[in-house]
């Protein structure tokens, strides 16, 4: 009886083991547990961002997300930037948590999207770049 409570918690665990490494392969793990993803996606609310983010740590990120529209012909305009939108301790576009997120919804067209994530040096404070991630759709595998 022992032995097949060992055998169905190994099968658990495996199984367990095996799915959240599925989850974090669609993200692109850059650091850690951190992981980094844009998108632009003309559906639902029509999401134009760029995202930092860990489910177990916390700690200071800051992103600037870059939207540029394409025209028919494939060309590409930058339109504006967005910065995390805080203002703490660290200074502008600094926030300190899970996720950090810069990006807006209501603009409905599929353009392309790049994200600079940012991080800072545990134990000197210092901004260094994580990642740069890009999109030019929803990127729905990322979630």
């Amino acid at each position: 009886m022992e032995t097949d409570k060992m055998s169905r918690l190994r099968i658990a665990l495996a199984l367990a083991t095996a799915c959240a490494t599925a989850a974090q392969a669609k993200a692109h793990v850059v650091e850690f547990h951190w992981h980094v993803f844009s998108r632009s996606c003309a559906i639902g609310a029509g999401a134009q961002e760029s995202i930092t983010y860990a489910f177990a740590y916390k700690r200071w990120s800051n992103v600037i997300s870059e939207h540029y529209q394409i025209d028919d012909e494939g060309t590409r305009s930058w339109l504006h930037n967005v910065v995390t939108p805080t203002d703490g301790p660290k200074g502008p576009g600094w926030h300190f948590g899970r996720r950090g997120r810069a990006g807006h919804f209501g603009e409905f067209w599929y353009g392309h999207v790049t994200g600079h994530h940012w991080g800072l040096k545990q134990y000197t404070g210092q901004k260094y770049l994580l990642w740069n991630s890009d999109a030019t759709d929803c990127n729905l595998n990322e979630w």
